[in-house]
């Protein structure tokens, strides 16, 4: 049997309606506007293919062009040096530990580095 109390909380929000919420200001407007502008001209994230053979996984480019793929890769991570990079994607690795070694654990560590995974 329902208390009073809970049957009262109940009834209350049933007779409240909630009101719709506003339109955007202005400046909330311009700058939306303004972030969507950024938004479409943003490049395409870099992306890596991951084979996983037993414990091992490698990371390797998607597509036929290495060049551009390292290029890109190198631009995400906010640099020109491929030492660095290697560093950097298997710092992103070991931070994920445990699931670092598995392309979905990649996948999430380079997330916040603007990349994109896929697992062949």
């Amino acid at each position: 049997m329902a208390s009073k109390s809970s049957t009262a909380t109940r009834d209350k929000a049933k007779s409240e309606v909630v009101a719709p919420k506003r339109d955007p200001t202005v400046k909330e407007r311009q700058a939306i506007e303004a972030a969507q502008v950024r938004q479409k001209g943003r490049t395409a994230r870099s992306a890596v293919a991951i084979k996983r053979e037993g414990t091992a996984v490698t990371i390797d480019t998607p597509h036929a062009d290495l060049a551009g793929w390292s290029d890109a890769l190198l631009d995400t991570m906010g640099t020109n040096s491929h030492d660095f990079a290697q560093i950097a994607l298997a710092q992103v690795m070991e931070v994920m530990d445990p699931i670092s070694r598995s392309p979905e654990g990649l996948q999430r560590g380079l997330g916040g580095h603007g990349g994109d995974c896929t697992v062949q």
